[in-house]
């Protein structure tokens, strides 16, 4: 089974699945454990329940590429006119982006759970056959392009840690 036929048989595909687990393909398993751990960790985050540096933030991009692009949503290929594979491109590059963010934090950075799913990530996008990337008129691997968001999260988490410092020490000092 596959998620395309999940999109067309939804709830019952899903049942289906719990009743048989043996027609359960390891792509389809990855596909929808960061569907449902992004979704469910990224909700818990958004909404202040698992705090640390920039959980908010971080949470939000989970959800969003969790709940919102892998699932590769056909309406949201009707609305936006973006193709399935880009949906799942840059629901990748946002949790990879999030990934980034929460490894910025020094406490974080050795957290297996982060690696782990930063693997599982990159492991979907090789498992899908996307595509390079054109970037420029160049061909970029897809897995680089997605990999390179992790390093863009890291700076920007970094950034907002610094500065979030640097205010900290203000309000301290006056």
């Amino acid at each position: 089974m596959d998620i395309k036929l999940l999109h067309e048989k939804g709830f019952d595909a899903l049942l289906s699945l719990a009743s048989n687990p043996k027609d359960v393909t390891p792509e389809l398993a990855v596909h929808l454990w960061l569907i449902v751990f992004m979704t469910g960790v990224g909700t818990m985050k958004a909404i202040g329940k698992l705090p640390h540096q920039n959980s908010q933030l971080v949470g939000v991009l989970e959800l969003l590429g969790g709940a919102v692009f892998l699932p590769g949503w056909p309406k949201l290929q009707e609305l936006t006119g973006i193709t399935v594979v880009y949906s799942y491109v840059f629901g990748c590059a946002l949790i990879m982006s999030a990934l980034g963010m929460v490894i910025a934090d020094p406490k974080k950075r050795v957290s297996p759970v982060c690696w782990i799913h930063a693997a599982l990530t990159l492991l979907f996008v090789h498992q899908q056959k996307i595509p390079p990337i054109m970037i420029f008129n160049n061909p970029i691997p897809s897995m680089a392009v997605v990999g390179g968001f992790i390093v863009y999260g890291f700076i920007l988490g970094y950034s907002r840690n610094v500065r979030n410092a640097v205010e900290e020490n203000k309000e301290k000092t006056s």
